[in-house]
Parts: structure tokens; sequence; C-alpha cells
């Protein structure tokens, strides 16, 4: 009986505990109209919690698309094993959670280490109408710098592994490089790309700045011999570039630079294994290649709204096998061994106002495919612009040109036209809605091939050549 009355006894007190915080919480705003504001403000904000200053990202972000080919496929052909077909369309859902952390927040304030962040984002895209197509791609991102007297150390570097269909698909006369490549990125890999520089200050005026950078793609589809019921099968095989130098600068004033660097480089394409090979246009070759780079460069902001990274120079490249290209559909010829091209990079950054900015980028590199034993000039132009409608609306419009250059190996030449418009709108301070629409042009004017005598003729390039359409919309709840 004792123990009943002490539970009830407790359980009134409990009731009476939790009635009284009720009152109070409901007291807090006729309290704070009462003029007692900071008590009420204090009771309030202190049970909501506060990111900590070490945790940099926490956010989801739930999205919906329509793509409109998902295959990127220019013509259309029979059902057949892992064949592309035109204007496949899906709706896709997107889930995207990311963490970020700055471990330097525990450290002093004049410790070596000024930032050492850590983030995690794992992608995971669901093809709805195309469930091979579907993949998760986590991604791991590493930030590091450190600064002492006169020595500054940077070091970024982002790992991609991806979780996707082993297969690569089948594309019969032929698809556009940014069909294998969209396609590419959605198949098991993983990717690093990674970059460190120290840059050493010797006076106020000039710097010298050694740097490393790699890039790195292994690539796990299944090969095939693409012939027979594999014909037009994409292989994908392994490649990387890795590279180092430095840069010796003038410092013209607090901030412009102008720099001169060197680079020297290696660039691995793997061969297809033997099984997968389909005879002349394999030929156990690759265009595996050593290269050397002389750049003059400027960086910094001239003026308070513009902002300038650029380099560029001539590149020297020494093929390690001699780089096959196409001579007549019976034989196939050698050149290049020791090939000079241009390298360019740079990116301008126009802020006219709080409310604009206006981003130019273009960049120019030889690269090696990874679809096939030829190497290309990657080339892309890419302007976006961001308007504040609003303190919580914004719009962005982008546009991109992109090429991929195959000659002499081939006389091809592809090309990716993109367009896009966007909206985002903050709900509240932790919720953010968006809407963009994007729309992909690909186009092949220089597709040829050759007679038996060597006589070149122009080939219908049409499956070379596609539209797309995506709409895409998702609510990102952040703190």
């Amino acid at each position: 009986m004792k123990s009943l009355l002490a539970y009830q006894t407790g359980s009134a007190r409990r009731a009476a505990i939790t009635a009284l915080g009720a009152v109070i919480a409901l007291s807090s705003p006729i309290l704070a109209i009462a003029g007692d504001a900071s008590k009420a403000t204090v009771e309030t904000t202190s049970v909501i919690w506060e990111k900590p200053a070490w945790l940099t990202d926490l956010s989801l972000r739930v999205g919906e698309s329509y793509d409109t080919n998902v295959y990127l496929a220019g013509v259309a052909w029979p059902e057949g094993n892992l064949v592309a077909l035109r204007n496949k369309s899906s709706w896709v859902t997107t889930i995207t959670p990311k963490i970020g952390v700055d471990l330097a927040k525990f450290l002093d304030k004049d410790s070596f280490v000024k930032s050492f962040t850590l983030g995690y984002s794992p992608d995971i895209l669901i093809f709805h109408d195309a469930s091979d197509e579907s993949y998760q791609a986590h991604r791991i991102t590493t930030g590091f710098k450190g600064k002492a007297d006169n020595v500054t150390v940077t070091l970024d570097n982002a790992l991609t592994v991806i979780n996707g269909d082993d297969d690569g698909l089948r594309y019969p006369g032929g698809a556009s490089a940014y069909a294998n490549g969209t396609i590419r990125e959605r198949r098991s890999q993983w990717q690093d790309r990674s970059k460190l520089a120290v840059k050493v200050d010797v006076n106020e005026s000039i710097f010298v700045r050694p740097t490393v950078s790699l890039l790195y793609y292994d690539l796990g589809t299944n090969f095939y011999k693409a012939s027979g019921n594999y014909s037009g099968y994409t292989n994908f095989i392994d490649r990387y570039d890795v590279n180092g130098g430095a840069d010796l600068g003038y410092n013209v004033n607090k901030d412009v630079a102008f720099t001169l660097g060197y680079r020297y480089g290696h660039q691995y394409q793997q061969a297809y294994p033997d099984y997968a090979s389909t005879g002349v246009t394999s030929l156990g070759r690759d265009a595996t290649n050593d290269y050397q780079r002389v750049l003059v460069g400027v960086e910094g902001s001239p003026l308070k709204w513009l902002k300038v990274e650029a380099q560029v120079g001539p590149q020297f490249t020494t093929y390690t096998d001699s780089r096959p290209y196409r001579d007549t559909v019976a034989k196939y010829g050698l050149v290049d061994d020791n090939a000079t091209s241009v390298f360019a990079e740079a990116s301008v950054t126009i802020s006219p106002t709080k409310s604009d900015a206006l981003v130019l980028k273009y960049k120019r590199w030889n690269w090696v495919a990874s679809t096939g034993v030829n190497a290309y000039v990657d080339s892309t132009f890419d302007a976006s612009f961001r308007h504040q409608l609003s303190k919580d609306l914004q719009l962005a419009v982008g546009v991109r040109a992109s090429n991929s250059d195959y000659n002499p190996y081939q006389l091809r030449s592809d090309w990716l036209y993109t367009t896009s418009v966007g909206l985002k709108y903050n709900i509240t301070k932790n919720l953010t809605w968006d809407l963009t629409y994007a729309y992909d042009r690909a186009e092949n004017g220089q597709v040829q091939t050759a007679s038996a005598s060597g006589v070149w003729s122009n080939i219908d390039n049409s499956t070379r050549q596609f539209d797309r359409s995506i709409v895409s919309s998702g609510v990102t709840w952040a703190f």
C-alpha cells in the first residue's frame, strides 16, 4: 500500500512538473510581451541545438528529376543485350546526405594547422525506368592548410567510390564521347583527384611553389569483345595522369602575381586484354605518354570585383608506345610520337555587386580516352551567372560547350552544348527548395572513314548526336 501510495505520489509529482513546464513554455510569448523578453529568449533558445564550430556541414537533399534520354543514344536499335535505346526516359530519385568537419577547430589558434577538413557525401540515384543505371557514389573529401612564417602548405583530395553496374552498354554504330562519359560515371569504379602545393615566400615580391597533382580512374566494368552479340559494346579501361613541378612567382602587389611554371607528367592508358581486342582497332597498343609543360600565369584580384587565375603554355608529349591513327580500313599508321600542343586553364570571377556573380572557365588539355587506344584534346568553355533576386530567391543561368577532338587518330570531333536555368528559394533558415531545367545537344560534324583504296568519305554521324532534357526539383535541409 505504501509503495502504491509512493508511486501515485511520484506520478502526481511528474505530472505536476510536466504541467508546470507546459505552462512555462506557453507563457514565454506572454512574458516577452509583458517586458520580460530577455528571460523568455533564454528559456526558448536554451533548448535549441546549435551547430558546433567544428561541424562545417550537415545537410540532406532529396530530389526528383525527369530525364528524357537516359542512355544519350542518338539512334533507335532493336531490343537486345545491353543495347542503349534512343530517348529512353526515366524518373530519377536522388538522395544526398552530407557531413563535414574541421579538425583544426580543436587546435590552438597559433597552431601550424589552419584548417583540416573532412567531408562525406553519398549520392544515391534511383532510375525508376532504367534500373541498371541506378548507382551510389560515395564522395570523400579532404582539405588541409598549414602556415608557419613564410611557408604555406595546401592539400586537396577528392575520392569517389561508385557502386554501380559492372557492364557497359552497346552503341551499335558508335556513340558520342559524352554518351560514353555519362554512362561511365554510373559504373563500378573509384576515382581520385589530389593536389599538393607548398608555397615559400622568399621575400615580399618573390615566391616559389612546388606542386604535385594526380587524376586517377580505376574502372571496374566487364570486358567483352565488341563484335557479334556485343557489337558496339563499350569497354572502359583504367587511366591516370600524374605530374609535378614548381611555379616561380612575382607579386606585382599584394593582390596580383605573375608566375612561370614547369610540369613533368605521365599519363597511363590501360591496353585492352587480348580477349577484348577487336583486331586492328586495338593493335595491342595504347596512348600512354610522358609530357612536359612550360606555363605562364596570372593570379589574384586586380580589382575588387574581379578575380583571375590562369595558366597557359606549350606541352611537349612523347608517347611511350607509338600512337596509332586511322590510315585505311585495312591498316593503321603511326603518328605524333613527339607531339606539341597547348595547355590552358583559366577561371575569371566577376562580382559587380553583392547580388551578382559571373564565372567564366576554360580548359584545354591532352588526355587519354577511357574507351580505346587513342588520345584526344579535351576542351571546355563554361559560363555561369548568379543573381540574387531577393533575400531568399536566387536565379542561376549556365552555358557550356565541351569538345573531344580525336584527330589525327580518327577524323572525329564530338561536341556537347549544355544550357541550364534554375531557381533556389530559402523557405526557412534551414530549408531550401530548388528547381532546374537543363538541355543537352550533342553534335558531330567530322566523322569520316576510308575505303580499301584509301579514299576518305563522310558517313552517317547520327549515332553520335543526341538531345536530352532534364527537369529536376528538390528540397535541402541544412544546419
